[in-house]
């Protein structure tokens, strides 16, 4: 629900597990009665999560051959499964490029009620008019940066999208 083109409620409903995980602005994010929140995981050494390469610039998705094992990943192959993962602490981190708002705006939202940090590749804040530049959603903005400066910062620049 984007009111004033802000992100203020998200819905992920969780067809298997049979649960929908709620985040309002300001008040939290919950999966049935739970309330989330994000792992502590500060090093990227201990932290595990999704990095999606589909829809990445050809640059980026070369580069990511040569550093993919740096860190624990893996893709579910849909967003919302993964931002709930991260918003559960299960996972600490989730990487995308192409920015569909019915992909990313509640579950990027989810996360940030969780406590997580969330944000384009260039360090802005990721808002529902936003389509491209890719974005990070991870438990803290230690592990943001991390992910930044090992599969992004070589090679992409917001101009080569």
């Amino acid at each position: 629900c984007v009111i004033d083109g802000v992100t203020r409620y998200g819905w992920i409903y969780d067809v298997l597990g049979g649960k929908t995980a709620i985040a309002a602005s300001g008040e939290g994010a919950f999966y049935g009665d739970e309330k989330l929140r994000v792992s502590d995981t500060n090093r990227l050494e201990e932290a595990k999560g999704y990095i999606s390469v589909k829809f990445m610039p050809k640059a980026v998705r070369e580069h990511y051959k040569s550093v993919k094992n740096s860190v624990a990943h893996s893709t579910l192959g849909c967003s919302a499964h993964e931002y709930l993962r991260v918003a559960q602490g299960k996972a600490d981190f989730a990487v995308y490029h192409r920015l569909k708002p019915w992909d990313h705006l509640a579950g990027a939202l989810l996360v940030q009620e969780a406590g997580g940090y969330v944000a384009k590749w260039d360090g802005a804040p990721y808002v529902p008019a936003d389509v491209g530049g890719g974005l990070i959603a991870s438990a803290n903005k230690s592990i943001w940066t991390s992910m930044i400066d090992i599969f992004i910062k070589p090679v992409y620049t917001p101009d080569r999208t």
